[in-house]
């Protein structure tokens, strides 16, 4: 009886049915629901990375294996109970990004379905490695982690780390995706962008540094505004930095782009808007006009955290 409360309270719960015969009989009994019927039932119905959790007198205390799962009322409440867990590299800052992308965010949050925790930039690798071992780990947590690509080419999947130089992103992805049976692939997301800074709206940019963003979004910059260094700038790539040392393999990874740029838009792009952009994200309207890539991402990360949940 506690678990089907707690289905109830929590709002996890469908009915299997026949949707004709329920047709009918909302028709008698509730017919304003006769037009949603259809609507409703598509989002309830079986989603390809739910989990399948059996409740019998006999099942397991507690989850051993991979789903299904075969779990005592007990058991199976407290994994309802439990949010799934979104693993980002910043708390407040990514959560701000997710909310902002994704509408439905908030309220999955405040009917407690999901929970956003630091996974605290590189720490993000031993969280990736512990979860692994915990099949109920594996399944009721979501990672979500920036790309740290520095040119487009840097997204194909041929591409490796350059010896000597980072590439954060390279390493979480390749920790998740290198044991499959293990680590569910809709249970992580890299963003195609360099970072969440990168999805930041131009006009908010503009409020921090007007030349910057002109910059930025000219025709000029194109797609290499996607992997620009948000908070540190060009400098920040040691593209001619002002003491003249220079890194080789991080200079490179941008292939010249920057270099063949004009002077002007170069030296607007210098020193990059700051370690605390991101917190721009909490000025986005809920009306924001994404573009297009950004929206198609954002629809598919919320498919893949709605499936999780």
């Amino acid at each position: 009886m506690r678990l089907l409360i707690t289905l109830e309270e929590k709002r996890q719960h469908s009915i299997d049915t026949d949707i004709e015969k329920m047709a009918s009989w909302c028709a008698i009994s509730n017919p304003e629901f006769v037009q949603v019927l259809p609507t409703r039932a598509m989002t309830i119905s079986p989603r390809a990375g739910a989990v399948t959790l059996t409740v019998h007198p006999g099942g397991d205390s507690e989850v051993l294996c991979d789903p299904p799962w075969r779990l005592t009322a007990s058991a199976a409440r407290g994994c309802v109970k439990r949010p799934l867990k979104l693993v980002v590299e910043n708390d407040l800052s990514d959560r701000r990004f997710v909310a902002a992308s994704i509408p439905a965010f908030q309220t999955w949050e405040s009917s407690e379905w999901i929970e956003a925790v630091n996974g605290g930039g590189s720490h993000l690798l031993n969280i990736i490695d512990h979860v692994k071992r915990r099949p109920d780990s594996r399944w009721r947590t979501f990672f979500l982690f920036d790309s740290d690509r520095l040119h487009p080419d840097e997204l194909s999947a041929d591409w490796t780390r350059p010896g000597g130089d980072g590439c954060q992103g390279f390493e979480f992805e390749r920790r998740c995706a290198e044991i499959p049976d293990a680590m569910p692939k809709t249970r992580w997301h890299r963003l195609n962008r360099r970072s969440i800074e990168n999805y930041l709206p131009n006009t908010l940019l503009q409020n921090v540094d007007l030349s910057a963003a002109q910059a930025l979004a000219s025709g000029e910059v194109g797609e290499m505004a996607k992997f620009y260094n948000m908070k540190r700038g060009l400098k920040g790539d040691w593209i001619k930095p002002k003491d003249g040392t220079t890194n080789i393999i991080r200079r490179g990874r941008s292939k010249g782009a920057w270099e063949r740029l004009p002077e002007a838009i170069q030296s607007s792009l210098m020193e990059g808007f700051g370690e605390h952009v991101a917190e721009q994200f909490k000025n986005v309207l809920p009306t924001e006009p994404w573009p297009q890539d950004v929206r198609a991402e954002a629809d598919a990360l919320e498919l893949a955290l709605l499936d999780a949940l």
